[in-house]
């Protein structure tokens, strides 16, 4: 169903994508080994240095807030199936937590054409063989390797993660209640003074 373009460094996932959909293309994904100006939510900057997993899909019309949801969701799912020693928890409505720091985050945007919604993209990025951050944002982010010191599959979570997706588009109403019960048990530890990177 997806159609995957690999790529090495680009400026970000998300621009590459909503650029190559403007030809009216969905379901496709494009991937890249680094980001130089990876996007996070109210355009904060996402570090993204060679070893994490950074890819936006593109998909017809959907709901943003589901989408971010659904795609933290997908992360969290599959990171857990990886990593069963790790413990993973969400923070609404986008962001991934790997024990009390943030590991990974999602974003979800419209393009839209006058009054016309003409696709959705959803952006990911995970910190899964990063091997360093930067001073700035230690003691609120990390990296799976930082536990495992040893590296995975960037391959292997971007199948798995695009097999959930699959799996629970076509099921909002039953996602939706699954999602509100892990968000009202999931209470993040966050360090003083996070206010989200």
């Amino acid at each position: 169903m997806w159609e995957i373009l690999e790529l090495d460094e680009v400026s970000s996932t998300q621009e590459i994508a909503k650029s190559l959909a403007q030809k009216g293309k969905v379901f496709f994904v494009v991937w890249a080994k680094k980001q130089t100006q990876g996007k996070g939510k109210e355009k904060r900057k996402f570090f993204s240095p060679e070893g994490g997993l950074y890819f936006s899909l593109v998909l017809p019309p959907k709901d943003l807030l589901f989408l971010m949801n659904l795609g933290s969701f997908c992360v969290k799912k599959v990171l857990e199936k990886n990593f069963p020693n790790l413990s993973f928890f969400l923070k609404f409505p986008n962001d991934i937590f790997l024990f009390s720091r943030k590991v990974g985050g999602v974003l979800a945007e419209n393009v839209i054409k006058g009054k016309k919604v003409l696709f959705s993209v959803l952006g990911v990025g995970i910190n899964l063989n990063t091997k360093r951050l930067p001073k700035e944002i230690k003691e609120i982010a990390t990296s799976c390797y930082f536990f495992t010191k040893k590296e995975t599959s960037l391959k292997k979570i971007l199948k798995e993660f695009l097999e959930e997706i699959d799996f629970w588009l076509p099921k909002k109403e039953k996602f939706q209640k699954i999602y509100q019960k892990i968000i009202s048990k999931e209470i993040v530890d966050y360090p003083i003074g996070f206010k989200g990177i």
